[in-house]
């Protein structure tokens, strides 16, 4: 009995997806914001590539709602590419304060991480353009600095960290974060990174850590003696 119900429901579900493939896109945005929401992560699955065929931000919007319910790696990629199909509208949007991410933190940070870094970190710049880091690095901020920030991001980071302008939990993700895009995009701080050197001897273990694994991203061949007795010291 309970597998008749189990594969009744299957069946049931499997038919909802097939619905959603061939929903008309012209009048689709309606229908597809309660589907986006079933209970279902195939339908809900499907729901999001529709949404990618809209070209709106608004269908970026709804898309981007799936992340306040359970994710799996399907629905990750799937909302993956819906974002970048919708890149442009949607980057318009946050760009005009349009689209409004307080509250919404979660969503501006996969919205931008999806999309490509040079779309992404023009919108990024103009959002930190006057806000200041939140010293306990709380938000997305760090992160988004890291996967799409530019040069003058990074160096906004980088300066925040030297001017002790974080507490011990977040100087550590900052000195991160700024590795990631060295290292995964090469980007960097323009100026003197020498400047490290006042980090490898912050108070806190794990900011030091950080501070010179960055050393080495960086190659930052002046600091290797620092490095090496650094080194020494710990053991």
């Amino acid at each position: 009995m309970l597998y008749q119900k189990s594969k009744s429901a299957s069946r049931a579900d499997a038919i909802h997806a097939a619905v959603v493939r061939v929903l008309p896109t012209t009048e689709a945005l309606a229908t597809l914001t309660k589907i986006a929401a079933d209970a279902n992560p195939r339908v809900r699955l499907e729901a999001v590539r529709v949404l990618g065929k809209l070209g709106t931000a608004r269908a970026a919007d709804v898309a981007l709602g799936v992340l306040d319910k359970p994710m799996d790696a399907f629905l990750d990629y799937a909302l993956w590419l819906t974002m970048n199909e919708l890149a442009t509208p949607w980057l318009a949007a946050v760009r005009s304060g349009a689209w409004n991410f307080q509250g919404r933190e979660a969503h501006l940070a996969f919205g931008l991480k999806a999309v490509e870094p040079t779309l992404a970190g023009e919108v990024l710049a103009q959002l930190l353009a006057d806000r200041v880091l939140p010293r306990d690095g709380s938000g997305p901020w760090l992160e988004l600095i890291g996967s799409a920030g530019g040069v003058r991001e990074q160096r906004k980071l980088f300066e925040a960290v030297r001017a002790n302008g974080f507490a011990d939990t977040g100087a550590p993700r900052a000195l991160v974060a700024l590795g990631d895009a060295s290292r995964l995009r090469g980007v960097k701080p323009d100026g003197d990174l020498e400047k490290l050197a006042s980090v490898l001897s912050a108070p806190a273990e794990a900011t030091r850590v950080a501070a010179l694994q960055l050393v080495g991203t960086w190659k930052v061949q002046a600091l290797a003696p620092a490095v090496v007795k650094r080194a020494g010291d710990a053991a």
